[in-house]
């Protein structure tokens, strides 16, 4: 049966429109569930994304804004500026999220197009069409993708995979057709144009090429003669120069130089055959989620999952790791005897989209958002096995109902999970309850409690659940030294002396005032030494900068906690363990100047300067101190030699303009000043 291309654009037309309806529909409840957890560094405290004209040197201030990744994924800060900007120059979270699930849309119409390709490999045209969209839909409306759409800092995944899917396209369409001339340009401008472009979006982009090259060898060398190319050389060509020479240089440079991966770990609680071990299970636990998206364990946090400490801790560690062998085992026998393209193609996929954050690299065991590029492999696989399989059933109408059923149960799952993404508290309260072993899921629980709901007795308790299960969390203590601050403030005290003392600072909260004077000391003694002796995260430092906001701002629970503050950011700084020391220096400046020390606050900022002299920020920060003393010489001088010593990217650039021209303007006031005081 033949289809007219009119016919063709039409049905396309028809299925975007449908691709927009269900995934606007399903994700619609969760346009403002506001910002959450990584999204306030990457992009609410981001000044360099904050962009008010579509200049030169503002957009190359966006280009360079964000820290993320070796590359610092610049095409995606660009996309957070520009919603910035057509914004109203505010930062308007549903705005973010609305642009997040366009992508999504985009990125399920791409899968459509690239499926009906690969599927028409495999099967009559018609058929390949009918599947594709199966396969969208089932991709698209997948509960496991939903952290990759409504949490907006994972638009670097979710972005890099749009880049990836139109390089693949491209790809395919010059692989299908290598008969034709200049097909073979139409490949490399797929591959190395959807690599680049992803890479800078998000590093895993550079598995793109990969992903290729198992397409070839499960796909396309176990299917229909129009796949097998004349002459073969420039097949064996293209993949030899986009990924098997690429892929040797890779592995030499991280074998000369070990540190590039192992020096990570010294800030984590495993180590490299730890998180393998660990990845094996994973892996599974995400093929669990792909088959069975039970949304009591799915969730925005997922360090509550144990590492295994070794072959039988926890038990199902080497069972995992015989399972990746055995997948690895039944795809090589695959392509080997050029049978099940199918099942080669989607083990195939699966792993090599988990390669990069799901093996050597030191990076957080756990996230969901990391199946958005593998689960479309398994998707794929599952939907062309499962065809022959129904063309064996007689009912068509029966057949249907099974399609629409399965669609429907994920587009049910996805909508109950977009509720509840409908506003921070129930995102809190949800990730508490279903994952009550997360240290990051009972600290955001206890922050909306504290800071929202002003529940601070429920606020303290869940700091100090999350304290317990990690002994080398300082950050959930110090928000519970602060909140339990707020309940000797606000709450009604007994205050009757009492000889019985708490004997750790995990005891009972009890609300008498000598008690509580007791357990905030015991908090003390437990942050000093964690801070002395652990190897501590980034988050220790947002929580001592979130103290020293709280003192600088002079909330009342924070009022005489500045010596506290200062020997904890000192604690850390002598931690040979804590890797942030020159922002402690720079919080340790902060205390200063609050109690008047210039000079003190001076020399601080000269230690983070020390500590790390290419780094612009610590320059910043020194001119902004000269400049609230009203020395602007000085502050000028501060600019002047960053600008001669230092490599300055857009951001710094832009900083650098916005000080000067503070420092201009208040030359100008001290001028007026001036020839006031000389008139009188």
């Amino acid at each position: 049966m033949t289809i007219s291309a009119s016919s063709q654009i039409e049905q396309l037309a028809l299925k975007f429109l449908a691709l927009c309806l269900l995934i606007g529909l399903i994700y619609w409840p969760g346009l403002h569930g506001g910002f959450i957890a990584d999204d306030f560094p990457n992009i609410v405290d981001k000044n360099g994304i904050q962009i008010h004209h579509l200049n030169f040197e503002e957009i190359y201030s966006a280009w360079s804004a964000n820290s993320s990744g070796a590359l610092k994924r610049p095409i995606a800060s660009i996309s957070f500026a520009l919603n910035y900007f057509f914004s109203g120059q505010k930062l308007v979270s549903a705005d973010f999220k609305l642009t997040n699930i366009g992508i999504h849309i985009l990125n399920a119409f791409l899968v459509l197009l690239i499926s009906q390709k690969l599927f028409s490999v495999l099967y009559q045209k018609l058929t390949a069409q009918i599947l594709g969209f199966i396969c969208a839909l089932v991709w698209a409306l997948h509960p496991l993708q939903l952290t990759s759409v409504l949490y907006v800092v994972q638009r670097m995944n979710s972005l890099s995979f749009s880049f990836m899917l139109a390089g693949y396209w491209f790809y395919l369409t010059g692989r299908l057709n290598l008969d034709k001339p200049g097909r073979i340009w139409l490949m490399y401008a797929g591959c190395l144009g959807g690599t680049a472009l992803a890479v800078i979006t998000k590093e895993n982009g550079a598995l793109l090429p990969f992903l290729m090259l198992i397409t070839e060898i499960t796909l396309f060398r176990s299917c229909t003669p129009k796949t097998q190319p004349k002459p073969k050389h420039l097949i064996y060509s293209f993949y030899g120069l986009t990924a098997i020479i690429p892929a040797i240089l890779a592995i030499t440079y991280l074998l000369s130089h070990p540190n590039f991966v192992l020096g990570g770990y010294a800030f984590r609680d495993f180590n490299l055959t730890e998180r393998l071990m660990t990845q094996a299970r994973a892996l599974f636990y995400y093929l669990g989620l792909l088959f069975y998206p039970d949304n009591t364990q799915l969730g925005l946090f997922h360090d509550d999952y144990a590492i295994s400490r070794s072959l039988f801790e926890p038990i199902t560690t080497l069972p995992a790791i015989f399972g990746i062998f055995l997948l690895l085992s039944v795809a090589g026998w695959c392509i080997y005897k050029k049978q099940q393209p199918l099942v080669s193609f989607a083990i195939a996929w699966f792993l090599v989209g988990h390669s990069m954050e799901s093996s050597i690299f030191p990076l957080e065991i756990m996230f969901e958002h990391r199946n958005y590029v593998p689960s479309f492999g398994i998707i794929f696989g599952l939907v062309g096995i499962i065809y022959p399989l129904t063309q064996k059933i007689q009912k068509t109408a029966l057949v249907n109902c099974l399609y629409v059923g399965l669609i429907f149960s994920l587009a049910a799952a996805t909508y109950s999970r977009t509720n509840i993404w409908s506003s921070p508290g129930t995102i809190a309260y949800f990730e508490m309850r279903n994952h009550p072993h997360s240290v990051r899921a009972q600290t955001a629980y206890a922050k909306y409690a504290g800071h929202i709901k002003g529940e601070n007795t429920i606020a303290y308790e869940h700091y100090i659940i999350a304290a317990k299960l990690d002994q080398n969390d300082v950050s959930a203590l110090i928000e519970g030294y602060i909140a339990l601050n707020r309940v000797m403030l606000k709450q009604p005290l007994n205050e009757t002396i009492i000889t019985s003392i708490p004997e750790s600072f995990g005891a009972p909260l009890h609300l008498n005032k000598n008690y509580l004077s007791n357990l905030l000391e015991k908090l003390n003694q437990e942050i000093l030494e964690r801070l002395a002796s652990k190897p501590n995260a980034t988050s220790t430092m947002a929580a001592i900068r979130v103290a020293v906001n709280c003192l600088v701002d002079h909330r009342p629970e924070c009022q005489g906690m500045a010596e506290t503050i200062k020997v904890w950011a000192r604690t850390a700084e002598n931690n040979p363990y804590y890797p942030d020391k020159a922002m402690m220096a720079v919080i340790t400046a902060k205390i200063y100047f609050y109690q008047g020390n210039i000079d003190g606050a001076l020399d601080e900022l000269a230690s983070a300067i020390h500590y790390e002299p290419e780094t612009f920020y610590y320059y910043g920060e020194k001119a902004t101190l000269y400049l609230a003393v009203e020395e602007l010489d000085k502050a000028e001088q501060v600019l002047n030699q960053a600008a001669a010593t230092l490599t300055l990217l857009g951001d710094d650039l832009l900083e650098i303009s916005r000080l000067k021209e503070t420092i201009a303007n208040g030359r100008l006031i001290l001028a007026k000043a001036n020839k006031i005081d000389q008139g009188r």
